[in-house]
């Protein structure tokens, strides 16, 4: 039992080491929370607070806004999400530049009618002072769902 027991503790410390992240991943890593939270919320100061004016916003559908359009929709209440999660994520930086790859799914309405959401998002953010802020976001599509 001793043994199994080590093993067990050496396959954890193993599994945390191989998932480390460097402090630009994490504070990556939080702005992407940070972000989830803020759409959920749909507060214009969070939403403006986390990304670039600049920013261009891509859905999978196709349809393409603007910072200040994709910040109007959410407040504005276009689109409403009630749940949002993020997963299968992936944080790749180099530089002031981060590339964030994950799954999204969610539950919303969108212009009055009820979505599930499934697919893919690839976000770009740019260090701004010592700031992630979001540059652009891609949605495409997921492999289905097993």
């Amino acid at each position: 039992m001793k043994k199994v027991l080590i093993a067990f503790v050496l396959l954890l410390a193993c599994a945390g080491a191989s998932q480390a992240q460097t402090p630009d991943e994490k504070a990556v890593a939080q702005a992407v929370e940070s972000l989830r939270k803020a759409i959920l919320s749909a507060k214009r100061a969070d939403l403006e607070n986390l990304i670039l004016p600049s920013l261009t916003y891509a859905h999978s559908t196709g349809r393409t806004e603007s910072a200040k359009q994709f910040v109007d929709n959410l407040v504005d209440k276009g689109t409403v999400f009630k749940e949002l999660a993020f997963s299968q994520m992936t944080i790749s930086v180099d530089g002031d530049v981060a590339v964030v790859r994950h799954m999204l799914d969610s539950d919303h309405v969108a212009q009055g009618k009820p979505v599930k959401g499934h697919f893919m998002v690839l976000l770009v953010y740019k260090k701004v002072g010592k700031y992630w802020k979001l540059f652009a976001r891609q949605g495409y599509a997921a492999p289905p769902k097993a």
